[in-house]
């Protein structure tokens, strides 16, 4: 496997943990505005 293979799947993992905790970001942001339990959340 040469470097700049290694380079581009190393950036795809990258971008693909990003994407993937901006969505998590999103939606305890959108949690929180509207008040609601987040679905983790047990809170009786």
């Amino acid at each position: 496997m040469t470097v700049s293979r290694f380079r581009t799947i190393l950036y795809i993992v990258v971008a693909i943990v990003s994407l993937a905790g901006l969505a998590d970001a999103a939606y305890l942001t959108v949690q929180a505005l509207t008040g609601e339990t987040a679905a983790c959340g047990n809170q009786a």
